[in-house]
């Protein structure tokens, strides 16, 4: 079996598994890169696989890079993993004899900060660049308003229809999100009421330009959502770091600093572990030292009041002859 053969295996069971179309679209992205370094290594066959060669694979893929730069350390365990879970897979389906994967050392995901998240004043530049005279500018300033809103992923957003509305409720319903989970999502009432907006006054406009039904809320695909957020991105003079992702990551972060909880965040944006929201608290903690730095008053005290300790004064050789005594 060579390894092209066996990623097609391997991926056609991960569909099986009902996962999201963009999990799979990774596994499988990341996979050419297994079978690029098979051809490189010589390996023709997965069944002559071993732990040597599994070693070697790590150690190109510490020194990959792409055009944007070196992979990063997440990307390189997701690199990792995959070909790890790859042969496991083989070996239960007895594709292969033994488990290679056994004794290898363990994989650690880095949990990182995340870097692109949009302050409020960002956010505002951006919320402001939608012409709202036009049909197309008052759906990006409505998606805007409800990513921000809801933190929701953009795919999810381009999968809604109007029946996943509640609006007098101020719900949304999330149907097949990440993992095929379904959940229910709070609306903000700004969000809420340029949805309003949206479905009377500014859809059917949209729809009339389009060339066959569409049942889609925002009659658009993640293609032309990352398009129409990078043109605003650019208006509002925002960096390339910013994606549409960047709204989930702002939301929950301004949640928390809210005072919501790191549970309630996770349902909201439904994490099946909590352990990945913990990372937006860290961006709370560090906001924390920040302005405890700034305005805490044993900060804000001149540096002249604090007065070392002297062992050479009267009082400390008195107290000093006396511990000794006792």
């Amino acid at each position: 079996m060579t390894p092209a053969e066996a990623a097609a295996v391997y991926l056609e069971w991960r569909r099986g598994q009902h996962l999201a179309a963009n999990t799979v679209r990774a596994d499988e992205i990341v996979l050419r890169h297994w079978i690029r370094f098979c051809r490189h290594y010589g390996l023709d066959d997965v069944r002559e696989a071993d732990k040597a060669i599994l070693l070697a694979l790590a150690e190109r893929v510490r020194h990959g890079k792409s055009a944007r730069g070196k992979w990063s350390k997440n990307y390189q365990s997701k690199i990792l993993w995959t070909v790890r879970d790859l042969f496991r897979y083989l070996h239960e389906t007895e594709r292969i004899l033994s488990d290679i994967t056994l004794g290898l050392p363990p994989l650690h995901k880095s949990r990182t900060l995340p870097k692109n998240l949009m302050n409020r004043e960002q956010i505002a530049r951006l919320l402001h660049q939608p012409n709202l005279s036009t049909a197309e500018g008052f759906r990006d300033r409505c998606i805007f308003e409800l990513l921000y809103s809801s933190g929701l992923r953009g795919a999810e957003l381009c999968a809604l229809t109007p029946y996943d509305l509640d609006l007098p409720g101020r719900v949304l319903r999330v149907v097949q999100g990440k993992g095929r989970k379904d959940r229910q999502v709070p609306v903000g009432k700004v969000a809420a009421q340029f949805l309003a907006e949206y479905l009377r006054q500014v859809r059917p406009v949209l729809l009339k330009k389009q060339r066959k039904a569409d049942g889609r809320l925002f009659l658009m695909s993640t293609e032309l959502l990352r398009k129409r957020f990078h043109k605003h991105r650019e208006a509002a003079h925002l960096g390339d770091i910013y994606t549409v992702h960047s709204l989930r990551h702002s939301c929950a972060t301004e949640m928390l600093r809210g005072g919501a909880s790191v549970r309630h965040v996770q349902e909201l944006l439904g994490h099946s572990s909590i352990d990945t929201t913990q990372d937006y608290t860290r961006v709370v903690i560090d906001d924390l030292q920040k302005t405890h730095e700034r305005t805490a008053p044993g900060n804000r005290r001149q540096e002249s009041a604090f007065i070392p300790f002297n062992r050479k004064t009267a009082a400390w050789r008195q107290d000093k002859k006396r511990r000794k005594k006792q």
